[in-house]
């Protein structure tokens, strides 16, 4: 018993020592990750101040161009507002000068074909009655010419038969 003491005594002291050695590593370790640990949380902060500090600078942007914008439009829609309305005033003007020219030109169009027309009908109207006078008269010489015919056709028979 005494030797295993004596073994037990001995494993102890090197336990000991091979103990104290990793402890001494492990303390070292943990200092590092510590230190580690410190300079991430630093960076962390830090990056969180430079996001935040971006991200207004961007919202301030954002919103300083948003005005900038809507007031650049509102001068564009102002601007074309006022292009259109002249632009519909002149066509307006223009439309009915173009309207009071036309009708002008169609009335006197107008004048004049009712007076050609009239003078064309009353020209046909005079060559129509002078072709029906005319087909008259060839009436009235038909008829005459037929009854001289028929008077010649008796006579020549009065002679065929002997009657004259």
């Amino acid at each position: 018993m005494k030797h295993e003491a004596t073994r037990e005594s001995a494993m102890s002291s090197a336990d000991d020592a091979d103990l104290s050695v990793r402890v001494a590593t492990l303390q070292s370790d943990v200092q590092h990750i510590q230190s580690d640990v410190s300079d991430i949380k630093i960076d962390l902060r830090t990056l969180s101040q430079r996001t935040d500090t971006g991200f207004r600078e961007m919202t301030e942007k954002v919103h300083a161009g948003q005005t900038d914008l809507a007031a650049k439009i509102n001068v564009v829609q102002a601007d074309l507002s006022v292009k259109i309305n002249t632009v519909q005033a002149d066509l307006s003007v223009k439309i009915n000068t173009v309207q009071a020219d036309l009708s002008a030109k169609i009335n006197t169009v107008q004048a004049d074909l009712s007076a050609k027309i009239n003078t064309v009908q009353a020209d046909l109207s005079v060559k129509i009655n002078a072709v029906q006078r005319s087909l008259d008269a060839a009436k009235v010489w038909a008829l005459l010419l037929y009854v001289a015919q028929s008077g010649a056709l008796l006579y020549v028979m009065a002679r065929g038969f002997k009657w004259l």
